[in-house]
């Protein structure tokens, strides 16, 4: 009789735990979903300012052409800052890129450009 009681009592516990169990994990599921749904907003935001982003365009103050603004046409491929005093070493895909990127910026002070001028003399600077 006594195991009996027992029994009943445990299986009453169990219900409690399992039916509080089921209501925690209801909340936490629609905590979740309505922390997905935020994201997606924010995502779609985002996508949207990366599209207005990709179509604009800046214009050449020298020539009024017009360039498209995320692509950074003119930026080297690689920058590495030496330990030598102002130093810097800029790597770019090939040569019309350095010419492009010298000819947009006119205050860059290059020490080596003749050298580098009669090794791509091929290129109008």
């Amino acid at each position: 009789m006594e195991d009996n009681t027992l029994s009943k009592s445990n299986l009453s516990s169990y219900s409690t735990c399992a039916s509080l169990l089921h209501e925690n994990l209801e909340d936490f599921l629609s905590a979740a979903n309505r922390k997905v749904l935020e994201l997606k907003k924010e995502n779609e935001a985002l996508q949207n300012k990366v599209r207005l982003l990709k179509s604009s365009k800046t214009k050449c103050g020298k020539c009024s052409e017009s360039y498209s603004t995320f692509s950074h046409l003119f930026q080297p491929d690689h920058v590495k800052i030496k330990q030598q005093l102002n130093v810097i070493e800029l790597k770019f895909p090939n040569t019309e890129a350095v010419i492009n990127y010298i000819k947009v910026s006119p205050s860059l002070q290059i020490n080596n450009i003749d050298k580098f001028h009669d090794k791509n003399s091929a290129k109008d600077f």
